[in-house]
């Protein structure tokens, strides 16, 4: 509190100081409590609001973009990496199928010397690249259908032991028979997945040495089936072809005779025929 003092000078006397006045002492005080009044603006910018709605519009709508974003990855992964699970049924016997791995970044292809690999193009020849034979409820085949060679695993210990290649015709052997087990190939000679290694080569062994049989899923395993729509004309043209296979291979090597005549009989004299 501050007290203004007023000196009041008279004429042959000492200068007397006078009390203050109430009204006086009011004015002081009010202007030593204020002495810069604000004005309304500054009071307002001293107090901002709490919410702005224009900011909250703006997180609102970025939010919601990214929510949306995040669904449509979450859908893209699920279909890429969906079961890949062949049910033995009528509709899918015989069913041309491409292989994809990675989730779909690589597809199973073959190469010139019969040996399966993968590549990020798809194969110029054919729109589907396998055909599926079941032998049982099951295993199956996959047969190439370019040359209608089956695929095989070579076991070891051959030169090209581990590796995917095209070699017979018929479905025989346990080489040729694999089974989809989780969004895994599973080979039935070997006793484990088919695994992708270093983005390129397709191996019937795991990422570490000495090679043994890959006996869980990993990434380099999981496949993705791609089922192709076959018209009947395309069913029709593979009979045909694996019918005059069949009778390329028999004319090649004709059937020994049931009933061979007894040794040291004569046979019979050649007929001419022209």
């Amino acid at each position: 509190r501050t007290v203004t003092q007023r000196w009041v000078e008279r004429p042959g006397s000492d200068p007397v100081v006078s009390a203050p006045t109430a009204r006086s002492v009011s004015k002081d005080k009010s202007s030593t409590a204020h002495p810069h009044r604000a004005p309304s603006t500054e009071k307002s910018a001293l107090h901002p609001q709490l919410i702005s709605w224009k900011r909250l519009g703006c997180e609102c709508l970025v939010l919601l973009l990214l929510i949306s974003w995040i669904l449509t990855l979450s859908a893209l992964f699920a279909s890429r990496f969906s079961e890949c699970r062949i049910q033995n049924t009528p509709q899918n016997r015989g069913r041309h199928v491409n292989i994809h791995a990675w989730g779909g970044i690589l597809q199973w292809q073959i190469g010139s010397n019969g040996i399966l690999f993968v590549s990020r193009q798809r194969a110029p020849a054919l729109n589907a690249t396998f055909h599926i034979e079941w032998q049982g409820k099951e295993w199956f085949c996959l047969r190439d259908l370019a040359s209608l060679k089956l695929v095989e695993v070579v076991p070891p210990p051959a030169a090209e032991a581990w590796m995917l290649r095209t070699k017979h015709y018929g479905c025989s052997t346990a080489v040729q028979l694999f089974a989809l087990q989780g969004r895994s190939l599973f080979s039935k000679a070997i006793g484990g997945f088919i695994n992708v290694r270093d983005l390129e080569h397709l191996r019937a062994h795991g990422d570490a040495q000495p090679w043994q049989p890959l006996h869980r899923e990993t990434k380099g395993t999981r496949i993705f089936v791609e089922e192709i729509p076959t018209a009947m004309n395309e069913v029709a043209e593979l009979e045909r072809r694996l019918l005059e296979l069949i009778a390329k291979i028999e004319g090649r090597r004709p059937e020994p005779s049931k009933n061979p005549p007894p040794r040291g009989s004569a046979s019979p004299p050649a007929t001419r025929t022209d």
